[in-house]
């Protein structure tokens, strides 16, 4: 670059490399070196296109961490550039595949200072010269009270549809800080805890509506204009700031945008400690509620211990980068720590015992326990010091909640009543209504799901969780086309989250087309468990009847085709499906005789361990009742979406049959009538259930029914249906043989080309 370092103007805008500065209209902007050297190198290109490699030559001659860097460069180039010249015109372009252009002539346009002497002419040329010579004699004091009078003109309108802002209400949206380096810890925590304290305290204002944490959230990684957010949230103020390490300190500033016009309606700047945000969130509070002409009184902080807050943020800056047990547990570090400093404080107490409750359902065994019993310490410490009786009704539901790797634990029922008190007294926080969906799914209250989640997005209208929740429920009702409909949705919020691409091979799979189930699991085993994927395979190949891919998927367990990636857990989950599959006793009796705890968390043995009891001898039963009874309860508990519990259910009419009932025939009757109350019956299902009932006739039927209509199996069987151990009064029918023969020849038409690939 040439004279890198000396000082230039775009119009009114001044821009001083050396101090790294731009200037406009007595306000000023600070850049990093890096941004001023990408500034004025796309300057030196004239308005035409800088490629990204003479971007990174110029700038990171070492190239180390170059690519990164530069967009992160461009980006806060941008939004400084927009902030000083309080403008969402494109400054700087993006041409796809080349690099970037500064675009001179809007630069200049939107630099210009505005006056009557450089407005675009309007009258006719004989009368121009006339006001020209006229604005020629004006003096300057004439040009600024001319400006002047038009400024004053301009707010003069813009406010005077206000009237009395003390009882106008505002929906606010606050935009997570930018940072300029965002590996850095210091600039993160502060950032987040600017945010976190400026959605508390402007939501206490009692005319702000504050758009929830999850839409905050969401647009820390979405960049949108302000026509877009406007359709994403109906919001009329954004609050959105930045924050830059200046050597030791750091500068915070902040801008308050009304969205409709796209105006600023103040900005400031200002120098903040790390352990001192409170105070640079109370001006910050301060100054928009005054500009609003809103009266508000301050509330007092919380945690009253900096380094307590601090701590808590530290924690919440883990958080926000990773959600998984490792990093619940980082978390959970730093806010015992905190809590050790300020043990009264509600964020903290709060924080804890919610992470506690999550971390349940992700460990198993001695950990598990002792998880459980800290969350209980602490909803008892979250009573003791006030914390608000909705949220502590949702955290006894939450402890109530059935476990997905032991169901038996919790109680469902209590659960769900501790849920609908928190609802009652205005719980509306996002775990709530996520956790709430899935405990009235698993309960079979599908219409009430649906509802609570919609009500949910209504309060989160970004919260890619519930779409997930919503699109599961749809799913599970046979409402394909709404499933995909918020599968769109859910793309929009979250283009990367894996979580769509597996809803939609579930949704491929209730639909018949196997391949892209399986497509999407072999694509997937890299990112996931074995066991997930080959189970997946395995009853998506037995439903396709491709006896010949089953063998190669079995022969993977076998001593001669053993493969390094597999672990005995795996092999322990396929051999176990192929005893099945074979309906091999002796297979079966091993695996249920060396069954572990370890074993029972996992949902595929525990549908399995009542499918392999349907086909064992009634002598042996006996043996198993024990571990199928625990079974059982936890299925019914909760424990299981899809058709596991039902599928359960032909088990436990079998032991009724012979007279070693778990449940009675009453109460068999009752619970097939709760599951199916708000959901059609499958065909496949009910032809089985009637048939060991000894309903031979109605299952004939419906088994007619099932091979001349376009039903989908369900996946989750392991052995062929027509083998079901249900239809073993009907072998000798000839009509049974028939529809055997018939549907076998058609799912061997329908999924010859289906290919399956390890």
């Amino acid at each position: 670059m040439n004279d890198l370092n000396r000082q230039f103007c775009i119009a009114a805008l001044s821009i001083d490399p050396l101090a790294n500065t731009l200037h406009f209209q007595a306000r000023t902007e600070k850049l990093s070196p890096k941004v001023m050297e990408v500034f004025c190198t796309l300057h030196q290109g004239n308005g035409g296109v800088v490629t990204r490699e003479q971007l990174l030559d110029s700038v990171w001659a070492d190239r180390f961490g170059g690519d990164e860097s530069l967009s992160r460069a461009i980006s806060e180039l941008r939004k400084s550039l927009s902030r000083l010249l309080d403008t969402n015109k494109k400054i700087i372009t993006t041409v796809p595949k080349r690099g970037y252009r500064l675009e001179l002539s809007l630069l200049t346009e939107v630099c210009q200072v505005q006056s009557p002497a450089v407005e675009a002419p309007s009258e006719l040329p004989a009368t121009q010269s006339v006001q020209a010579h006229s604005v020629k004699k004006r003096s300057p004091i004439v040009h600024l009270l001319i400006l002047a009078t038009v400024l004053i003109a301009v707010v003069t309108v813009f406010f005077s549809g206000l009237g009395d802002n003390s009882q106008k209400e505002y929906r606010v949206l606050v935009i997570p800080f930018d940072v300029t380096d965002s590996d850095s810890k210091d600039e993160r925590t502060l950032a987040n805890g600017l945010l976190e304290l400026a959605l508390t305290h402007l939501s206490h204002v009692d005319n702000f509506k504050v758009a929830s944490r999850t839409s905050s959230a969401y647009f820390r990684t979405n960049k949108h204009s302000l026509k877009e957010i406007q359709s994403l949230l109906p919001v009329d103020l954004i609050l959105e700031g930045a924050v830059r390490r200046e050597g030791n300190e750091h500068s915070v500033t902040y801008r308050l945008v009304e969205v409709d016009s796209g105006f600023t309606l103040f900005s400031n700047s200002k120098t903040v400690e790390p352990l001192n945000m409170q105070h640079a969130v109370n001006d910050l509070v301060m100054s928009i509620t005054a500009h609003l002409g809103i009266e508000h009184k301050l509330i007092a902080p919380s945690p009253q211990s900096e380094e307590a807050y601090r701590l808590y943020l530290l924690a919440m800056d883990i958080l926000t980068q990773n959600y998984n047990l490792e990093a619940l547990q980082k978390a959970q570090d730093y806010l015992v720590r905190a809590n050790a400093q300020s043990p009264k404080s509600q964020l903290i107490v709060e924080s804890i015992t919610s992470n506690y409750l999550e971390m349940m359902n992700l460990t198993s065994g001695k950990e598990q326990d002792a998880v459980v019993n800290a969350a209980k310490v602490f909803l008892k410490q979250s009573r003791a010091i006030g914390i608000s009786s909705s949220t502590l009704s949702f955290f006894e539901g939450m402890l109530h909640m059935p476990l997905m790797s032991d169901p038996t634990r919790g109680n469902i029922q209590k659960a769900l009543a501790h849920f609908s008190e928190a609802k009652m007294l205005g719980e509306k926080s996002f775990n709530f209504y996520f956790n709430y969906t899935y405990l009235l799914t698993i309960h079979h209250q599908y219409e009430k799901a649906l509802a609570i989640a919609r009500e949910g997005i209504g309060t989160h209208p970004l919260s890619y969780r519930l779409y997930g929740g919503l699109a599961f429920v749809n799913l599970l009702l046979g409402e394909e086309k709404n499933a995909h409909s918020i599968f769109a949705k859910m793309r929009e919020i979250a283009p990367q989250d894996p979580t769509t691409a597996w809803m939609e091979a579930l949704a491929s799979t209730l639909s018949g087309q196997y391949q892209q189930t399986l497509d999407w699991a072999k694509q997937e085993r890299a990112s996931n468990p074995l066991t997930k994927t080959l189970m997946l395979d395995l009853s998506v190949l037995v439903v396709a009847n491709r006896k010949d891919e089953i063998i190669r998927l079995f022969s993977l367990c076998e001593e001669k085709g053993t493969l390094p990636a597999l672990t005995k857990v795996d092999c322990f989950h396929v051999t176990f499906a192929k005893a099945i599959y074979e309906k091999d006793v002796a297979g079966l009796s091993l695996h249920l005789s060396g069954l572990e705890d370890a074993h029972l968390s996992s949902s595929y043995i525990r549908s399995m361990v009542g499918q392999a009891l349907l086909i064992m001898p009634v002598h042996l039963l006996e043996k198993y009742k024990a571990t199928y009874e625990r079974i059982l309860e936890g299925e019914l508990n909760g424990g299981g979406f899809s058709n596991i519990a039902s599928l359960n259910l032909l088990t436990a009419i079998y032991f009724e049959q012979q007279g070693d009932a778990i449940l009675s025939s009453e109460e068999i009757s009752n619970k097939v009538e709760s599951m199916f109350k708000e959901k059609v019956m499958p065909i496949a299902f009910s032809a089985e259930y009637h048939a060991l009932l000894g309903n031979s006739e109605r299952a004939i039927s419906l088994l007619t029914l099932l091979v001349d209509g376009n039903d989908v199996m369900a996946i989750g069987r392991y052995y062929p249906y027509f083998q079901s151990p249900a239809f073993s009064t009907l072998r000798e029918d000839s009509r049974f043989l028939d529809l055997e023969a018939k549907y076998t020849h058609k799912l061997s038409k329908m999924n010859r080309e289906l290919a399956w690939e390890f």
